[in-house]
């Protein structure tokens, strides 16, 4: 069995984006004491709401950043495997029937999509790779699948 796992670039850890946050939020409140010390006490309100949204910002993108797709290729199936902490999505194709599919861009400026497809379903795989990571990864499953004979 052959597995391609494919994850975010994640660059920041835990305690680097905390620490980040934590800066940015203590900066602002010295600027809104500022401001409230001169009697413009409105501006606290919205750096409240400031800090409210770079939490759910960064709590996203931290989030985010460790999704992983799983690519198990074994002597007849093909099982793609997509989730953050554990596998949140199944999907499995019949190896002899899988096609690898890598779309151009529809407009210039945006990302090619590769797709695994078999039988009318369809699964988006490696959203988080660079366009030359993306057709080097098509390459490398259209091998890994031909190498039982299946189509391609």
């Amino acid at each position: 069995m052959t597995r391609i796992v494919i994850e975010s670039n994640a660059s920041a850890n835990k305690v680097g984006v905390t620490g980040l946050v934590a800066s940015l939020i203590l900066i602002m409140a010295v600027v809104a004491a500022g401001f409230a010390w001169f009697g413009l006490w409105l501006i606290a309100p919205f750096c409240g709401l400031e800090v409210v949204f770079l939490i759910a910002v960064f709590g996203y993108l931290s989030r985010y950043g460790r999704r992983k797709q799983v690519i198990s290729i074994d002597s007849d199936e093909v099982r793609i495997e997509d989730g953050i902490e554990s596998p949140e999505c199944s999907t499995s194709f019949r190896r002899a029937w899988v096609q690898v599919v890598l779309e151009p861009a529809r407009t210039r400026g945006y990302p090619s999509r590769l797709f695994l497809r078999s039988v009318g379903k369809q699964v988006r795989i490696g959203e988080m790779l660079s366009d030359s990571e993306r057709s080097e990864l098509a390459r490398r499953l259209r091998q890994l699948i031909a190498s039982s004979g299946a189509t391609v």
